[in-house]
């Protein structure tokens, strides 16, 4: 019981696992991280378990077949039995609850479970033969298929395949004590089946990692701004879209600023495009600084940027954004000294969609460019 879930769907040992097991050796030692390569495994699993299992599944029912034909009587009728309606029914319950991706903890309690009962029954069967070495291949082959193609996680395949290990020796040493030679190659043959297991296991999960970074990286870039790190247009799409549904639905009001640097093309002009790029850095970290913790920050291209600011009023965007305008006003940037900026502030009405909003919040900005600038103007 110590290895199955709890109601909550934990683990006893769930502390361990994490830090020394998943973390350490193929997981991140920043927990947000190490989170979403989780689940990254567990979405990316679903799909090899199905299948997996399925043909898992059908092999057993063909060697339960061919066993009609060659197996010796003596295991006959419990290996025909056993293979096609235990083994092969609970691989294919596998494969059916893996591909309506229930709770992926039950899921891999199953894939825990399944080898170590397919081994057991294994055993059992041969303990009726006289001469049982030929008959240990399955649990070689077993040994493998929980390290690198069950799908399951490091931790349950170590465990699952410790168990099987630990029956597939001491079983067939009581059974078969007076026959040493072929239990001793078969105890070699059990141990480099665990080595050669492991040893796959860490390469597939240390492809896995890496093939999860890349993906981290190639999402990174497709929606932050490379200048600033700030999130972009793509981002800002998918963000704004979500935050005025929801806004509709629960009757609440959203705040959104365009902010643009005033005359920033002299800067490029006068001090050069990388002086003009740290100009940007720095407003953008100003600005971001001095918003809320609900508030996001977007680089909307050039030197404009876009605040989305939820749960805010009219009245509390605009206080918002000239709060936003004085400290700009104020700060003093190396080689520019000072600049200002013009905002264009709007709140959202009910019909609103992505590009109402946004078209509102730019004629508000050009407003305040026409009104001379540096100032918050409001539609």
């Amino acid at each position: 019981m110590l290895l199955f879930p709890y109601a909550k769907g934990d683990f006893l040992f769930k502390k361990l696992k994490d830090k020394f097991l998943c973390r350490t050796i193929f997981g991140f030692d920043n927990e947000k991280t190490n989170q979403q390569f989780m689940k990254w495994r567990r979405d990316h699993s679903y799909t090899q378990i199905t299948y997996l299992a399925a043909v898992t599944a059908t092999m057993y029912v063909l060697l339960a077949t061919i066993n009609i034909y060659i197996s010796p009587k003596e295991m006959l009728p419990d290996a025909v039995i056993l293979e096609m309606f235990v083994i092969a029914p609970m691989l294919y319950f596998i494969s059916y609850i893996s591909y309506r991706k229930k709770d992926f903890l039950y899921v891999e309690l199953m894939l825990f479970i399944s080898p170590i009962v397919a081994a057991s029954l294994h055993l059992y069967i041969i303990s009726k033969l006289e001469v049982y070495n030929s008959y240990q291949v399955e649990l070689y082959l077993m040994i493998i298929w929980i390290y690198t193609l069950s799908g399951m996680s490091y931790y349950h395949a170590i465990v699952s395949s410790t168990i099987i290990y630990i029956l597939g020796i001491s079983l067939p040493y009581t059974m078969y004590s007076d026959q040493m030679h072929p239990f001793i190659l078969h105890t070699m043959w059990m141990s480099i089946s665990m080595i050669f297991g492991l040893f796959g296991a860490y390469l597939i999960k240390k492809s896995q990692k890496e093939n999860f970074i890349k993906q981290l990286e190639l999402e990174k870039m497709a929606i932050e701004d490379k200048l600033t790190g700030l999130y972009n247009r793509t981002k800002l799409d998918e963000v704004l879209t979500h935050e005025l549904q929801r806004a509709s639905r629960y009757k609440e009001s959203i705040g959104l600023f365009i902010i643009d640097i005033d005359y920033f093309k002299s800067v490029n002009d006068m001090y050069g495009h990388l002086v003009g790029d740290q100009v940007i850095i720095d407003i953008s970290k100003l600005i971001k600084n001095n918003l809320r913790s609900t508030d996001t920050l977007f680089r909307w291209g050039g030197e404009e940027f876009i605040v989305l600011s939820l749960e805010t009023h009219k009245e509390e965007a605009m206080t918002i954004a000239h709060k936003i305008n004085n400290y700009i006003k104020e700060a003093e940037f190396d080689l520019v000294g000072h600049k200002t900026v013009s905002i264009g502030v709007t709140t959202n009405n009910e019909d609103d969609d992505v590009t109402s909003i946004i078209k509102r919040a730019d004629e508000a900005l050009y407003l305040a460019k026409n009104s001379g600038r540096d100032c918050v103007k409001y539609i």
